[in-house]
């Protein structure tokens, strides 16, 4: 089941992988053994709610050979990736594409511009002059005619570098093998490019989880379940996450010896997701995506004033803010 924010007056409801440790010997060890990340995105005053089951990097790919081609670099900024796709979009070819909604670049430019969705204390952290430069910036490529808008499929989906329709892609790790087998070597990657002074490359790590309903008419048997599968049997866990998709295991020490990831474009992928990866923060629920999403289609699929749009997504998250947290 795919994690998704929600009220948290109501994970009480589902604290499984706490129980689960406090069982079992070998708990400190097989904790330590997770991706620290993973643990403070499951937590809430301490107490852990569900155990991670695949991590998924998202990040940019590329066409060296176009790159070279266009004789542009690796985009260091995101000044930088408008200036390099402009140079590559040519009469059939665009030179980026973010996604048909754009939605699933606006955490990674928050954080690009060095700002959060939320602070430690649970306040608003995205609402910054880094992040209003940055909406200015995505506005100036929206209307650059650069960007592929309306694609056949969304960012998820590899068919837009594959098949030509662009330069460079907005997706995630998960479609790096099929990338692999149309491109062969003349596939790259490199994270959301900093924005401002402030900012720094980064890269969002989605991914799935697995949660207990405590209302369960089996709780006992779904915990054991939970346990067996995510705490007791790691060879299954390696091949769940490499075997029926592409993604980085959760589980350090899996990640660290599986042979697919040790080398070539997945290592890349996976030193990316080490060196600029953020989690979800638990306190983000969905109707504050939403409002970063509202911000978006006001002042970059629009014309709106930047500032007014965070303005407005301020009042959502504040009263999202004061339900959750009193």
């Amino acid at each position: 089941m795919k994690r998704t924010s929600r009220d948290i007056r109501t994970a009480n409801r589902y604290e499984v992988l706490r129980q689960i440790i406090a069982r079992s010997p070998t708990s400190r060890q097989e904790l330590a053994d997770f991706n620290q990340a993973d643990i403070q995105s499951h937590t809430v005053d301490g107490k852990i709610y569900g155990v991670r089951m695949i991590d998924d990097p998202q990040f940019f790919f590329y066409r060296p050979s176009l790159f070279e081609k266009a004789k542009v670099e690796v985009p260091q900024t995101l000044e930088e990736l408008l200036e390099v796709a402009a140079k590559l979009t040519t009469d059939k070819v665009k030179g980026v594409y973010l996604g048909n909604t754009l939605q699933a670049v606006i955490r990674p430019m928050i954080w690009a511009a060095g700002a959060d969705t939320l602070d430690q204390n649970n306040k608003p952290a995205y609402h910054t002059d880094g992040v209003v430069e940055g909406l200015k910036q995505m506005r100036k490529l929206f209307t650059s005619g650069d960007l592929l808008l309306d694609a056949p499929a969304d960012y998820w989906d590899p068919s837009a570098l594959v098949q030509g329709l662009t330069a460079v892609q907005f997706c995630g790790m998960w479609a790096m093998p099929a990338m692999q087998k149309a491109l062969g070597d003349d596939l790259g990657v490199f994270p959301f490019p900093k924005v401002g002074a402030a900012g720094k490359p980064s890269v969002y790590n989605g991914g799935w989880s697995m949660f207990v309903n405590a209302k369960s008419e089996k709780i006992e048997e779904a915990k054991a379940y939970v346990k067996w599968l995510w705490i007791d049997q790691k060879e299954y866990q390696e091949d769940w996450a490499l075997s029926y998709g592409f993604h980085v295991p959760p589980r350090t020490s899996i990640a660290a010896s599986a042979e697919k990831l040790k080398s070539g474009l997945p290592a890349e992928g996976v030193k990316l997701f080490t060196d600029y990866g953020h989690f979800d923060n638990i306190g983000w629920t969905q109707a504050m995506i939403k409002a970063t999403e509202d911000v978006f289609a006001d002042s970059v699929r629009k014309n709106g004033d930047p500032e007014a749009a965070l303005d407005k997504c301020d009042t959502t998250v504040n009263a999202e803010l004061k339900k959750l947290f009193g």
